[in-house]
């Protein structure tokens, strides 16, 4: 891979590609803006049919100001219906870019060159084998699959804790358990082949379930196929860990958010004593190192707040005792306005500071740390960039509903009322699919914060756009 050197007046890159699927609705490519510095000129990316050279289907222009050093820029729009096997030319140029002050793109010859490239040309040289690095997205409203490949699934709407942060608070106002007949369809789909891979739900801890009601975690294994499990670790027996171990379990996380007693104690309420989290935790480590399991993966997580972001680098050095791969974090998000305070979009250089110690921990330690990028004062951007999560994924309650995301507002339908056949491919997700990667997004997804734009304000508090109040957002470091 290289660069195609710098992009100036008069030297655009020409891209010509041909669409090898139905409905192509946009471009993502690769800009760099060679390090740090920041770059000031503009830069436009237009994509046109190759027949129509003069009517172009998207025309964006940015400052480069607001863009990151080796990061995609996306652009959006109407899908193309007929698109397969038609040749598209994609242009990217700038009118005001000067030696310093201007955009590269990247070349390759292997797989991060744009699908169906048919020839490129940049600083005025032409060629076939050289092609973007970018990527192509479609959105076909119905899929080939009659059911979500992959299903996020919750066997109960409850859970033993009460955490300050739940995302899952109206769900779990009525306790919901996934009916009999639901379960033997999934166990259906898992045999023959149409459920692939399953995740444990969010809105109530799988171990805690399997104890009080008995055959939760059963049921995941018996699906016999791939799955990850969340816990916040309470329940993680070693009778539990020596039944995961012997499972299809490929991953498992704990979630904690937590390294003093006092702070785990205000978050998750009703929890036992910390110390009894990690105890299990390295109960489990022990035990997937003595039956030979490192191939499964061992991860704990930490929803960053302004009242807990202080304990991140602590938190590493326990995790790392434990016997664990990985920490992850992810900034809480305020679905209702009285989590706004612990937003970190608030407290933005606390979290750059403390962000940068954990980091150097977890480098001590050799131990994996999945941290978003530090905030800077950018320009507020709302979107999100590409998601396929509508043609490959849905989430299961347990009172039957079936959502398209975790984010509130993506509710696609319920299977106590019409089957997975029937909403996987209806009309709501139909809809959503035309939708997600467009111009105009549903409200849930401008604030999706698994997709964000850094300095996307509506991803740290989203109520703000889900429940259709107005926002100002906040400027500059704080």
């Amino acid at each position: 891979m290289r660069v195609c050197g710098e992009i100036l007046p008069g030297e655009p890159v020409v891209q010509t590609f041909r669409a090898e699927e139905d409905h192509l609705c946009g471009i993502a490519v690769l800009v760099a803006t060679y390090g740090d510095v920041r770059r000031t000129s503009d830069l436009s990316i237009e994509v046109l049919r190759a027949d129509d050279a003069q009517t172009p289907l998207a025309r964006k222009t940015i400052n480069l100001s607001t863009v990151y050093d080796n990061s995609f820029v996306d652009v959006f729009f109407d899908p193309e219906e007929t698109s397969r096997d038609a040749v598209y030319v994609l242009r990217v140029s700038s009118d005001d870019a000067s030696h310093g002050n201007a955009a590269t793109l990247y070349l390759s010859d292997g797989t991060e060159r744009i699908a169906g490239h048919l020839a490129c040309r940049a600083n005025g040289r032409a060629s076939e084998a050289d092609g973007l690095f970018a990527k192509l997205t479609y959105a076909p409203p119905v899929t080939k699959e009659s059911v979500p490949p992959s299903l996020e699934i919750s066997l109960i709407t409850q859970c033993n804790l009460n955490c300050v942060h739940c995302i899952s608070r109206d769900t779990r106002k009525t306790v919901g358990h996934l009916r009999q007949s639901v379960r033997d369809d999934l166990l259906a789909w898992a045999a023959d082949g149409r459920l692939k891979t399953a995740y444990t739900d969010f809105s109530g801890d799988i171990l805690w379930a399997d104890q009080k009601f008995g055959g939760e975690l059963g049921f995941f294994i018996d699906l016999d196929i791939p799955f990850h499990l969340d816990t916040n670790g309470t329940h993680l027996t070693v009778d539990a860990a020596d039944r995961l171990l012997a499972s299809k379990v490929t991953s498992i996380n704990v979630s904690i958010d937590a390294a003093r007693a006092e702070t785990y104690k205000r978050i998750r309420k009703g929890s036992p004593p910390l110390d009894t989290i990690f105890t299990n935790m390295r109960m489990l480590a022990e035990r997937r190192s003595a039956q030979g399991r490192e191939s499964m993966k061992l991860s704990a997580a930490f929803v960053l707040m302004r009242s807990n972001i202080e304990e991140l680098p602590d938190f590493v050095r326990r995790v790392h005792a434990a016997g664990f791969d990985t920490v992850r974090t992810i900034h809480m998000q305020a679905y209702t306005a009285d989590r706004d305070a612990e937003s970190l979009w608030f407290h933005r250089q606390t979290f750059n500071d403390v962000r940068l110690q954990a980091i150097a921990v977890a480098d001590t330690l050799g131990i994996e740390l999945f941290i978003d990028r530090p905030f800077d004062d950018r320009a507020d951007q709302i979107g999100t960039s590409f998601c396929t999560l509508p043609w490959k994924a849905a989430y299961l309650l347990g009172n039957g509903d079936v959502l398209a995301c975790c984010v509130p507002g993506l509710r696609m339908g319920n299977v106590y009322e019409e089957s997975m056949e029937a909403i996987w491919n209806g009309p709501k997700y139909q809809a959503l699919r035309r939708s997600v990667n467009s111009k105009t997004p549903p409200p849930s997804c401008l604030a999706c914060p698994f997709n964000r734009k850094t300095n996307n304000p509506l991803s740290y508090t989203p109520h703000h756009v889900i429940r259709g109040r107005d926002y100002t957002p906040a400027v500059g470091l704080a």
